[in-house]
């Protein structure tokens, strides 16, 4: 988790209303092949964040699906059960059917799919 201010975990200035404001930046035009460095100090920090962030949102949608998988092993055909502690595990399913190009004139095909999803409560 990221707290404070970022501009000022980086310098050993004091954190006061002047630092803490956004500096007015002079706008970067964009250039095919030119990289710009645009970041001020201190928001190393922040892209450290974002990518620790992204791998631990990795992890837990790995664990969220093998949990997924094992209840709707353990419904099998049965659309409802319940847990020991009196909670509802509820499997519903969602069926989407094709599109082929003359439900959409400019050439969109979907292939036809199951959606599988689980309502604990």
């Amino acid at each position: 988790m990221i707290s404070g201010d970022l501009m000022s975990t980086a310098t050993a200035e004091p954190v006061t209303a002047e630092t803490t404001e956004p500096k007015a930046r002079k706008p970067v035009r964009r250039q095919p092949g030119i990289v710009v460095p645009i970041l001020d100090v201190g928001y190393e920090a922040a892209a450290d964040a974002y990518l620790a962030s992204t791998q631990i949102a990795k992890e837990q949608t790995a664990i969220r699906d093998e949990a997924k998988r094992r209840l709707l092993a353990a419904l099998g055909d049965h659309n409802v059960a319940f847990l020991p502690d009196g909670r509802t595990v509820r499997k519903s399913v969602t069926e989407c059917k094709e599109l082929t190009t003359a439900d959409y004139p400019d050439g969109i095909v979907r292939k036809a799919y199951s959606a599988t999803s689980l309502t604990i409560g």
